[in-house]
């Protein structure tokens, strides 16, 4: 799976990416897999999915975390 940042961010922040990938929309079901702390870059981040996937409807989901230099989390 790959993010792109529709801007780029200031070069002070740190940036860190957590994925989310499930068969459920709610993210909810027992296979659900997550996988936090994922490193990229100001502008594209991506994630290998660590298993083998079947034929199926997936749903999956991003969300960007940044520190700035005074070190506060800015999502």
């Amino acid at each position: 799976l790959q993010v792109n940042v529709p801007e780029e961010l200031p070069t002070d922040q740190t940036v860190m990416y957590t994925f989310g990938l499930d068969t459920t929309r709610n993210f909810d079901s027992p296979i659900k897999i997550t996988a936090r702390n994922q490193p990229g870059n100001r502008l594209v981040a991506s994630w290998q999915i660590p298993i083998q996937l079947w034929d199926g409807v997936y749903f999956w989901r991003s969300r960007m975390n940044s520190k700035q230099g005074d070190g506060k989390n800015n999502v």
